[in-house]
């Protein structure tokens, strides 16, 4: 599991289940965070565009599907990792080895789209 990919998730996650707005602090309805003892950022953000999750969402669509699959289960879905594995028919491993794939997939298409959107900003002279 590559770290800062899993933070990011948790984040677009949360997002996601805002209706990809995020509002305030407090009980999130991403099961995730409430299941893992976390909570919301504290940190302000714009309710109504977040940009490091529009792009890990963005990065998603382009998984394949069973990789997406599993992304989806893992970070959004209600549940024991057990009931999440054994939804998608999977083993165990063979779900771990997925979400490490979807991981390592994710980091090299975020790094291609925000490299795309620097190179855009600096054509459009945005800083």
């Amino acid at each position: 599991m590559i770290d800062y990919i899993h933070q990011r998730l948790i984040r677009w996650a949360e997002w996601e289940s805002y209706g990809r707005r995020i509002v305030g602090i407090g009980f999130s309805p991403n099961p995730l965070l409430n299941f893992a003892g976390g909570s919301p950022s504290t940190v302000e953000k714009d309710p109504i565009f977040e940009e490091d999750s529009y792009n890990t969402a963005l990065a998603i669509t382009h998984l394949p599907t069973i990789l997406k699959d599993v992304v989806t289960e893992h970070y959004q879905k209600p549940g024991m990792p057990e009931q999440k594995w054994r939804k998608l028919r999977l083993s165990k491993a063979t779900f771990y080895r997925r979400l490490d794939h979807a991981h390592t997939r994710l980091a090299s298409l975020i790094d291609d789209i925000e490299t795309k959107n620097r190179s855009v900003d600096r054509s459009l002279n945005i800083k």
